[in-house]
């Protein structure tokens, strides 16, 4: 059982790592947004006492992150700014989680684990891929 919670967690390590190469614009819009809240209550504090230091460096720290982040979701935006280079972003995220599901599908043979739960869980898997390929080529159909 070790083994299999070893494989389980390089897996994961695996789909946090190339998750994170097509998700980082939705993580950086996140910090960005925190980062104008604070920037406003910073302001604020600025302007109630504009000789405190503290407040001021931690102000044009969080403004050069703003600053920084912006550039790099303008770098995001250009890659991804035709709805062919948004969908196979989705494709592949979309490619590697069922990639990854037919992993588990197969640490359940192997650790023979519930042949049942295995079955079940392999046709509804089989399954799925096979209408994501399907309405895929369905939206393919209708964009000719």
């Amino acid at each position: 059982m070790y083994e299999l919670h070893h494989l389980i967690e390089k897996l994961q390590e695996r789909r946090a790592e190339f998750e994170y190469r097509y998700t980082e614009e939705d993580d950086l819009v996140k910090v960005k947004e925190s980062l104008n809240k604070r920037l406003l209550i910073l302001r604020e504090k600025m302007l109630e006492d504009p000789t405190n230091e503290a407040v001021a460096l931690e102000f044009g720290f969080c403004y050069e992150e703003v600053e920084r982040i912006t550039k790099r979701l303008e770098y995001f935006r250009e890659k991804y700014a035709t709805k062919e280079a948004k969908k196979e972003k989705y494709e592949t995220l979309i490619k590697y989680n069922i990639q990854e599901l037919y992993s588990y599908i197969d640490f359940m043979k192997q650790f023979k684990i519930d042949e049942k739960l295995y079955q079940a869980m392999e046709n509804s898997l089989t399954s799925l891929d096979k209408n994501i390929t399907i309405l895929h080529d369905l939206n393919e159909d209708d964009e000719e």
